[in-house]
């Protein structure tokens, strides 16, 4: 009865570990895919032609949707 117990219990440490095992290699996986993405996206963007003339769009537009008692250079007071 007393090695009975004493397997059971070393199953479950057995199994915790493995457990934590693959959790931390699934964090690892997650970490380096993000890396990865990161990487490729700012890739992508330096490949982009007349990104600040796109960029200067954006931010004109952005500036077009403020509201008029604000205007285009903050509050007017």
């Amino acid at each position: 009865m007393l090695l009975a117990a004493l397997v059971h219990e070393r199953e479950r440490e057995i199994t915790d570990t493995l457990v934590e095992l693959l959790i931390a290699t699934v964090h690892r996986i997650k970490a380096r895919a993000d890396s990865k993405v990161t990487k490729e996206l700012i890739n992508a963007f330096k490949r982009v032609t007349g990104k600040e003339n796109i960029l200067f769009k954006v931010a004109d537009a952005a500036l077009d949707r403020v509201p008029p008692e604000y205007g285009r250079n903050g509050p007017q007071a």
